[in-house]
């Protein structure tokens, strides 16, 4: 049988092109995934021990796309646990708030885009539309749509007055019947249920063993959640139930996250009502007592660790950030493995990789041939594939129900 070879990165060199995911097709499947650690370095780390604590935390809150809340209430928790310092209660219930808002946009933009790799171009747009009502709340809290800061050690800069808690509410009740419905969508619709279904397969077993976390791991049925295994913040005053899947498929993880999203808007109201009196900030000093540090916490996409090291100075000695990608990044190999090559796109984005690096070529070697094709390319061949196997299928089965 012939063999190809794929790259997710422009091609090179022989022995120079290491840091990319390698596939081996065999006909239209994938019979080998080939995935190198990678040194690629960005820096942040060490920026943050050449300045300061504050400067560290802009710093962090920009260390991805996503998730700027969970980055910086991390860095701010153990920056805390080492000055023994005791936040508010007030500041644990508007950073969980914050926190919640933050993974129901997440997750929209997941389903947005799982909708857009599909080929449901209208309901990408929907999705799309229904996370504007998110950010426009984040940004009435922080001022900013995707990076709110809202976050100090010790607390948190921004309160949440009448005005803005009657928003939120507003918001939770229209974005809630959005979110029954699109969900209603992606659970019963044939089309979508049949290119989900199968797509991408991890196993409870395997989830476990490759170290999977967040969505990815819940919807393998395996419950890891650190809101609820090791409740921080105003997280230890709510029942936190994961909200798990056994399908372990795309199908699954596309279900833990509108179960998500459900959950997340319950822990909002609760929180809104319960939110107590109090101050926002307590006093945190400019230089860190000696010791260690280690914090979890939850971001939309998983558990996020950081480890930080004081030697008494004003910056830190060392800090490692340890993300859901890097702990995820190994599944890619159990997920790609065995699916045809028009899935691709769909389980890239199902895994929630980042194209920063990533999507500026396929290159696919056969013998001494070599065809390099872009990521849009390879995407209108995944949409082209299943109309041509699977949309007439799909019309026969909704015929039948009707």
């Amino acid at each position: 049988m012939t063999q190809r070879q794929l790259s997710l990165k422009p091609s090179a060199p022989d022995g120079e092109n290491k840091n990319c995911l390698w596939v081996t097709m065999a006909s239209d499947r994938v019979a080998e995934v080939h995935l190198p650690a990678g040194g690629s370095h960005q820096g942040v780390e060490k920026s943050c021990e050449i300045h300061s604590y504050m400067q560290d935390l802009l710093i962090l809150e920009r260390y991805g796309g996503l998730g700027p809340q969970a980055h910086a209430m991390a860095f701010c928790q153990a920056m805390e646990e080492l000055a023994g310092i005791v936040v508010p209660q007030r500041a644990e219930y508007i950073r969980l708030i914050v926190s919640e808002l933050e993974r129901l946009q997440c997750h929209l933009l997941w389903l947005a885009g799982t909708a857009r790799e599909v080929g449901y171009d209208a309901l990408n747009m929907y999705l799309m539309n229904d996370r504007e009502l998110v950010l426009d709340c984040l940004a009435e809290i922080g001022g900013n749509r995707v990076k709110y800061s809202v976050n100090l050690p010790g607390g948190v800069r921004r309160d949440l007055d009448e005005h803005i808690r009657t928003r939120i509410s507003e918001m939770l009740d229209e974005v809630g019947r959005r979110i029954k419905k699109r969900g209603s969508l992606f659970r019963k619709e044939l089309m979508l249920v049949n290119r989900l279904r199968g797509a991408g397969v991890l196993s409870r077993d395997d989830a476990a063993a490759y170290g999977a976390v967040g969505p990815l791991a819940r919807g393998s049925g395996l419950s890891r959640d650190v809101r609820a295994d090791e409740p921080y913040g105003a997280y230890r005053r709510m029942e936190v139930a994961p909200v798990c899947d056994d399908h372990g498929d795309a199908y699954g993880r596309t279900v833990v996250h509108i179960g998500e999203m459900e959950a997340s808007a319950a822990l909002i109201r609760r929180a809104l009502a319960e939110l107590p009196e109090g101050e926002l900030r307590a006093e945190v000093p400019e230089r860190l007592p000696k010791g260690e540090a280690l914090v979890r916490v939850e971001a939309p996409r998983g558990e996020l660790v950081y480890y930080l090291r004081s030697d008494g100075g004003a910056s830190p000695e060392r800090l490692r950030v340890f993300t859901p990608r890097e702990a995820n990044l190994y599944t890619l190999q159990k997920i790609i493995s065995g699916n045809y090559l028009a899935n691709i796109p769909l389980l890239m984005t199902d895994y929630d990789f980042c194209f920063g690096a990533a999507s500026r070529a396929v290159v696919i070697k056969g013998g001494e041939e070599q065809r390099t094709v872009g990521w849009e390319q390879l995407r209108d061949f995944s949409r082209d594939y299943y109309l041509r196997h699977e949309a007439g299928a799909g019309r026969a089965g909704a015929e039948k129900e009707e």
